[in-house]
C-alpha cells in the first residue's frame, strides 16, 4: 500500500439512481457523489466525506513536513519524487471520478429533478472542482520543490568535483614544497663550499704574495749553494774512492771470516762424526758377533727342522699311506649313447642278461633319482629282504662304469668316524673307509677326474642315519652352490689345509638300502626331505630261478659325468609342467598341514626337479601323472608313519589324500 492510498481508506458504497444500484465499491469521494445523486438523504453524507478528505489533506501535509526534516537530502529527493508520482496517480483518480460525476449528472439531467437539487449538486460539484486544483497546486508545489532539489544535487556534484580538483592541487603544492627544501639545501651546501673555497683562495694568495717576496733572498741563496756544490764535487769523488776501497776490503774480510767459519763446523762436524763411527763400530762389532751365535743357532734349528721334516713327511706317507693306494679302474673307454631313452633301454636289457626283472618304472625312477641328486641327496631303496635291493645299483654301477662303493652299515655306527674313518693315535695311521679313500683318489688320481662314483649304504638303518649321516648328508646338499670339503682327522700331526680338505664331487652319487623289519631304526624328516625313497613291495609271485646261466661280462667302457648331467633339465625350462605340479603340491600340502605334517620349499622343489627329469614326462600326460604319482609314495606318504588310519579325526584329511592320488589314476 502506497503513502496515497495509506492517507484515504476505501469504503464500500453504492450509487443507486431510482432505486437501481449502477455502480459499487470506488473511494469516499465516489461515494459522495453517490449520495448526491440519491437526494436530500445524501447530502449529509457528502458532507462528512468532504470533512474527513480535508482532515486527511491536512494530516498528508503534515506527514510531509515530518519526512522532509527527518529524511536527508537525498532520501527526501527520492520520498518527493514517490510522493509525486502518488499524487499524480491521485489526480488522475480524481479526475476519473470527475469524468464519471459529469456522466451521472448527465443522467440525472434526463431525469428532470428540481431546480433546488441540481443547484446544490452543483454547488458540491464546485467545492470538489476546488479542492482538485487545490491538489493540483500542491502537486505543482512539489514538483518545484523536487526540481530545487535536483538542482541543489547538481550543485553538490560540482562542489565535489572542485574538492577533489583542489585536494590534487595541493598533493602538486607538497611535492612542489618538498622538492624546493630539498633544493634550499642543496644551495646551503653549495654555499658553504664556495664560502670554504673562497677561504683557501684567499690564503693562497696571500701565501703567493709571501713567496714572491722571498725569491730574491731564494735565488742569491741557490747561487751560492751551487757554488759550494762545485767545491764539494771534488771532494765527494775522493769520498766515493775512499768508500769503494773500505767495501772492498770489508768484503774480502767477510769472506775470509765465512770460510775461517765453514772450516771450524767442518771441523766439529767431522769430529762428530768420528765419533758416531766409532761408537757404531763398536755397536757393528757387537752385532756380527751376536749375528753369528744367532746363525750357528739357526744353522742347528734348520738341521732339527730338516730332520722334523723328513720324519713328519715320514710320519705323514706312513699315516697316509692307505688313502694313497690308488683306485683300480677297469673300464677305461668312453661310452657314448644317442639318447636318454636308448641308454635306459640298454640297462634294463643288461638287467634281463643278468637274470634281473626289475619293473620299467623302479628303474626310471631310480636313474631319474640319481640324476636329480643336487637337491635330493640321497637314493634309498626300501622294502623286505630278497627284493633286489642292492643288486639294482650294482648292476647300474657296473653299465655306467663308475667305481661301486660299498658301504654295509654296521648296528655299532654312532658317529661321522664310522663313515669317513678316524685316526689312530697309538698306531699314528689314519684309517680310511673305502668312500674316503675313494674322496682322495678322485681329487689326486688322473683316471678317475670327470667319472662318476656310486656309493653304496647297505642296510642302512640298521643304525641311527641321523648319528653318522647326518652332518654328511647335510654337506651333500650344499654341494649344489659351492665346492664343500671334509676335513681330515690328522692328530698332531701339521698338514696344511690344501693336505687336510677333501672335497665332495657332484660325481658321487648315493645310494642307500634299507629293510622293513623289527631290527631297524625310522628316518627323520630331515633324512625324509633330502632323499626319494623307493619302496620294494613283496614280488606278485614267487618263482625260482632260472638255474645256472652265463652272465654278461662287465662293461669295460664308462658314461662320462658331462654326458649324464646333460640329460638334466632346469624346471624353469618347463613352465607348463611346473605348473601342473605345483597344483597337486598345494593341494597335498593343505592336506598334510591339517594331518600335522606340513613341509616347505624343499619338497616342491625336489617334486618339480623329479618330474621335469622324468623319462618322457614333457611329452605324455600319462607319464607326469606317473612321476608325480611317483613323489607322493617317495616323499609325502613315508612322512604320515606314526598316524592311526583308524582315527576319525585324520579320516576325512586321508580320505582328501585319497581322491587326490585317485586323480592321477594310479594305483
Amino acid at each position: 500500500m502506497n503513502l496515497f492510498q495509506s492517507h484515504i481508506p476505501s469504503i464500500a458504497a453504492s450509487v443507486v439512481v431510482g432505486g437501481v444500484v449502477i455502480a459499487s465499491g470506488g473511494s469516499m469521494l465516489q461515494s459522495g457523489v453517490a449520495a448526491i445523486a440519491t437526494g436530500a438523504s445524501g447530502y449529509a453524507t457528502s458532507a462528512l466525506v468532504i470533512q474527513k478528505i480535508e482532515s486527511q489533506r491536512d494530516r498528508l501535509k503534515r506527514d510531509v513536513e515530518q519526512q522532509k526534516r527527518a529524511l536527508p537530502f537525498g532520501t527526501n529527493l527520492e520520498y518527493l519524487q514517490k510522493q509525486q508520482e502518488l499524487l499524480q496517480q491521485g489526480v488522475a483518480d480524481l479526475k476519473q471520478q470527475e469524468s464519471e460525476l459529469q456522466e451521472r449528472v448527465r443522467l440525472v439531467q434526463q431525469d428532470l429533478p428540481n431546480l433546488e437539487e441540481l443547484e446544490q449538486r452543483q454547488q458540491k460539484i464546485g467545492e470538489l472542482k476546488t479542492q482538485i486544483s487545490t491538489g493540483k497546486g500542491q502537486l505543482k508545489a512539489i514538483a518545484d520543490q523536487i526540481a530545487d532539489r535536483e538542482k541543489q544535487r547538481d550543485g553538490l556534484q560540482e562542489v565535489t568535483a572542485q574538492f577533489l580538483q583542489k585536494q590534487e592541487a595541493v598533493k602538486m603544492l607538497t611535492e612542489q614544497i618538498r622538492e624546493l627544501n630539498q633544493k634550499t639545501a642543496e644551495l646551503e651546501l653549495f654555499r658553504s663550499t664556495y664560502d670554504a673555497l673562497r677561504t683557501d683562495a684567499e690564503n693562497l694568495a696571500a701565501k703567493e704574495q709571501h713567496l714572491k717576496s722571498e725569491l730574491p733572498r731564494l735565488e742569491q741563496e741557490r747561487d751560492r749553494i751551487l757554488t759550494e756544490i762545485g767545491t764539494m764535487e771534488s771532494r765527494a769523488q775522493q769520498v766515493d774512492a775512499l768508500r769503494v776501497q773500505i767495501e772492498n776490503s770489508e768484503a774480502v774480510l767477510r769472506a775470509k771470516r765465512s770460510e775461517l767459519m765453514s772450516l771450524i763446523r767442518q771441523i766439529e762436524q767431522l769430529t762428530s762424526e768420528k765419533n758416531q763411527l766409532e761408537v757404531e763400530i763398536d755397536l757393528k762389532k757387537k752385532e756380527i758377533r751376536q749375528q753369528e751365535i744367532k746363525l750357528r743357532e739357526i744353522h742347528a734349528e734348520i738341521r732339527k727342522a730338516k730332520e722334523n721334516l723328513e720324519e713328519v713327511a715320514s710320519g705323514v706317507k706312513q699315516a697316509f699311506q692307505s688313502l694313497e693306494e690308488p683306485i683300480e679302474i677297469e673300464a677305461v673307454q668312453v661310452r657314448s649313447f644317442a639318447s636318454e631313452i636308448v641308454f635306459l633301454s640298454a640297462f634294463k636289457q643288461y638287467l634281463t642278461s643278468k637274470g634281473l626283472v626289475f619293473p620299467d618304472r623302479i628303474i626310471n625312477a631310480f636313474h631319474t633319482s640319481l640324476k636329480v641328486q643336487d637337491i635330493s641327496a640321497l637314493v634309498i631303496l626300501a622294502g623286505i629282504s630278497g627284493t633286489g635291493k642292492s643288486e639294482l645299483p650294482q648292476a647300474y654301477a657296473e653299465f655306467v662304469g663308475a667305481p661301486l662303493v660299498m658301504l654295509p652299515v654296521q648296528p655299532r655306527w654312532d658317529s661321522p668316524q664310522d663313515l669317513q674313518g678316524f685316526y689312530n693315535y697309538i698306531e699314528k695311521k689314519y684309517k680310511p673307509t673305502p668312500l674316503m679313500r675313494h674322496l682322495y683318489q678322485h681329487q689326486h688320481q688322473n683316471n678317475l677326474k670327470g667319472r662318476m662314483v656310486l656309493v653304496l649304504l647297505d642296510e642302512m638303518n640298521l643304525a641311527k642315519v641321523e648319528y653318522y649321516f647326518s652332518d654328511f648328508l647335510s654337506k651333500l646338499e650344499t654341494r649344489r652352490n659351492k665346492k664343500t670339503y671334509l676335513e681330515l682327522d690328522a692328530g698332531s700331526l701339521p698338514l696344511t689345509n690344501e693336505q687336510k680338505q677333501i672335497v665332495i664331487p657332484e660325481e658321487f652319487l648315493f645310494v642307500g638300502t634299507m629293510n622293513e623289519d623289527e631290527t631297524t631304526q625310522s628316518l627323520s624328516d630331515k633324512v625324509l626331505d633330502r632323499a626319494n625313497v623307493l619302496t620294494f613291495g613283496r614280488p606278485a609271485a614267487l618263482t625260482l630261478g632260472g638255474g645256472k646261466q652265463t652272465k654278461p661280462p662287465i662293461p669295460k667302457e664308462y658314461l662320462p659325468w658331462d654326458a649324464f648331467q646333460g640329460w638334466t633339465k632346469d624346471p624353469n625350462g618347463s613352465p607348463v609342467l611346473t605348473e601342473k605340479v605345483q597344483k597337486y603340491v598345494d593341494r597335498a600340502n593343505d592336506i598334510m598341514e591339517a594331518l600335522g605334517r606340513p613341509f616347505a620349499h624343499r619338497v616342491y622343489q625336489a617334486f618339480a626337479k623329479y618330474v621335469v627329469n622324468y623319462p618322457n614326462a614333457e611329452h605324455d600326460d600319462a607319464i607326469a601323472n606317473q612321476a608325480i604319482a611317483d613323489q607322493f609314495g617317495q616323499k609325502l606318504l613315508p612322512k604320515l608313519r606314526g598316524v592311526i588310519v583308524e582315527e576319525s579325526k585324520v579320516e576325512k584329511q586321508l580320505n582328501d589324500l585319497e581322491n587326490l592320488l585317485s586323480e592321477l589314476g594310479n594305483e
